[in-house]
């Protein structure tokens, strides 16, 4: 697989969950892998430059993360001009229980 199949991949996916009823169902979904590479990293920060989308990897802090599984349960929204409405907003959650090479 390329890098150009894995941005597909997460375009297809973005695709997807912005047609979702986040009322019916969440807007997120999650991607298992146990590839060490980082393709879907940058393959997300390449979607993300046209889409709007939340990238989750479980984990927390800036400069000191940690791996923390309540990360994968936020759910997150965006909330119009004058809170007129709320949007929630397409969540990627990376699952890599072996790591990453970052």
């Amino acid at each position: 697989m390329t890098s150009v199949n894995y941005k597909e991949f997460i375009e297809e996916i973005v695709q997807l969950l912005e047609l979702s009823n986040s009322r019916q169902s969440p807007r997120s979904v999650n991607i298992f892998t146990t590839n060490y590479d980082l393709f879907i990293e940058n393959a997300i920060d390449e979607v993300s430059k046209n889409k709007r989308l939340i990238f989750n990897d479980g984990a927390k802090g800036y400069l000191t993360r940690y791996l923390d599984s309540s990360n994968y349960n936020q759910v997150v929204s965006y909330k119009g001009l004058n809170d007129n409405y709320i949007s929630e907003i397409p969540s990627i959650s990376l699952i890599k229980p072996h790591g990453s090479m970052n």
